[in-house]
């Protein structure tokens, strides 16, 4: 009998092990030891960071067929400021001074924000096939206000959201689900660094939706700090599977698009998707895909 229950437990102990697994988004040859991708070389940026779509006057949406990582302009009219990265920019040091001890060297500068109390500044968001953790290095002269912002239905505009103290989904076609606001009262950091960590279990006060996520998801940050606000580095991870994907890979210019065989569109890449067929478009052809 002992023998029986120490062979079942040992049973959902695996089962929860594998259920709890994730792997980086990323492949190992681009991040550091621990899982960081810091944008200090170019050709990092160049594979995985890009803009938002702006193809559409009425609505500013986070490019479904773009990079996993992509800039988002201050929303400030009339010259709208963009967000850019550079990998030899230097960031803000431990003190909060530019260049001191602890400044991390490449980063995607978040414009700043444009009036007391306003989150109207510069931001970056991440187009992801699937989400278990996210964390953000980041440094700024100031203290870090902003608004974290989610949704899981790509058709929405990155600067509408939601936050009326009423309950709405993820898939919600209203706007961006506010997950958290950070505000003069509740900073996120003070002047200098921060190893932003835990992200994936942030909700807001209305009720416990985080963005972790075994589906796709969009994830958006914005800037509501007067003063520019450095993004060095992150790490994702998602999902782990047994399926022999790889993790993400550069865009390439060849248009992918990945369905269901319900005709749901799923990304363009097979990376992070559960076992099951699915039809990738690519180059005019389509092909069936099962991943096992």
């Amino acid at each position: 009998m002992k023998r029986i229950f120490t062979l079942t437990a040992l049973a959902f102990s695996l089962l929860a092990a594998s259920a709890q697994s994730t792997k980086n988004l990323f492949p190992a040859t681009v991040v550091d030891a621990n899982g960081w991708l810091w944008f200090n070389n170019q050709s990092v940026i160049d594979a995985y960071v890009g803009d938002i779509d702006t193809s559409d006057p009425v609505a500013f949406r986070i490019d479904a067929n773009g990079k996993p990582i992509q800039m988002v302009f201050a929303d400030q009219q009339p010259d709208y400021p963009a967000a850019s990265a550079d990998p030899t920019i230097v960031g803000i040091g431990t003190d909060g001074s530019k260049g001191t001890e602890g400044a991390r060297t490449g980063a995607i500068l978040l414009p700043p924000a444009k009036g007391i109390g306003n989150v109207n500044g510069g931001g970056i968001a991440f187009k992801l096939p699937a989400l278990s953790t996210l964390s953000i290095f980041l440094s700024c002269e100031s203290k870090v206000q902003g608004r974290l912002t989610a949704t899981t239905n790509a058709q929405n505009d990155v600067f509408k959201f939601v936050n009326d103290g009423n309950f709405y989904p993820l898939s919600s076609d209203k706007g961006f689900k506010v997950i958290q606001v950070y505000s003069l009262f509740k900073k996120l950091m003070s002047a200098g660094t921060k190893e932003w960590t835990g992200i994936e279990n942030l909700h807001n006060s209305t009720d416990p939706t985080t963005i972790k996520s075994d589906d796709p998801i969009y994830v958006f940050f914005q800037n509501g700090t007067r003063d520019t606000v450095y993004v060095h580095g992150v790490k994702i991870t998602v999902p782990g599977t047994t399926n022999g994907i790889k993790t993400v890979a550069p865009v390439t210019t060849s248009a992918v698009a990945v369905y269901s065989v319900d005709g749901r569109y799923m990304g363009d890449a097979l990376t992070g998707l559960r076992q099951g067929i699915y039809m990738v478009r690519e180059n005019g052809k389509t092909r069936k895909v099962v991943i096992k």
